[in-house]
């Protein structure tokens, strides 16, 4: 029911009422008219004071019950209010949210991107095991360096074993898809080696790459781009 409609039907009742009540007054006047017939103004005054005083309670109390029921639909509507205040608020919530993550996701986006873009401008080095052919019957093998990447103004190695440090190397140039030997053979009657490169680019940027050179092969460890800054950025 809106308000309206309980402003009306409060209204209706309130006619009603006073209607029934005047009627009802009025016929007891009539009927005994001949006690008011000798009534004074004044008398009459206050007659009617005390008959209507009914009356104006009924439509104190219908006012009563009438502003209760406006007062509950202000609270359902305050309630309404606050249900969509918080929808918005999740809404909003839930939007800034999403904003986050797009702005994170773009962020990742562009780091790998970036991250792409230099490793293409970076050397990549790998390793190759050949055998030493002056020997026959020697597990000693030449260390072949090749660079898959971009060109490399400076290519520098360090080469030990699990007990004691072998040697470092300066490759010098070496450009793309170029092989040279690292000029130490291997002999693996000490275990695996440990072979760390650095490798500096054109545009000044230096890689490390580690190695782990078994007989069977090589495996790379790790590969960790970064500026060059000074000479022990490889070591």
């Amino acid at each position: 029911m809106t308000k309206e409609k309980s402003r009306n039907s409060f209204g209706k009742i309130g006619a009603i009422c006073t209607g029934i009540y005047i009627c009802i007054l009025i016929f007891f006047v009539i009927y005994y008219w001949q006690h008011f017939s000798p009534m004074k103004p004044n008398e009459w005054g206050d007659f009617f004071a005390g008959t209507l005083g009914p009356v104006a309670l009924i439509w104190v109390v219908l006012g009563f019950f009438l502003q209760g029921r406006e007062l509950g639909h202000s609270v359902k509507a305050l309630n309404l209010q606050a249900k969509e205040l918080q929808n918005s608020v999740e809404q909003q919530r839930a939007m800034v949210n999403l904003t986050r993550e797009q702005i994170d996701f773009n962020i990742t986006t562009k780091q790998q991107q970036e991250k792409l873009a230099a490793d293409k401008n970076l050397p990549d080095i790998s390793i190759k095991l050949d055998e030493y052919k002056n020997r026959m019957l020697d597990m000693s093998k030449d260390l072949l360096i090749r660079n898959l990447g971009a060109a490399a103004t400076s290519v520098e190695a360090i080469l030990q074993t699990k007990n004691k440090y072998v040697g470092s190397f300066d490759i010098g140039l070496l450009g793309h898809n170029e092989t040279k030997n690292l000029g130490q053979r291997a002999s693996f009657t000490d275990g695996p080696y440990k072979l760390k490169i650095a490798s500096r680019s054109i545009s000044g940027l230096t890689r490390v790459q580690e190695f782990s050179v078994n007989y069977s092969g090589t495996h790379k460890l790790s590969c960790a781009p970064k500026r060059f800054q000074g000479d022990d950025s490889h070591s």
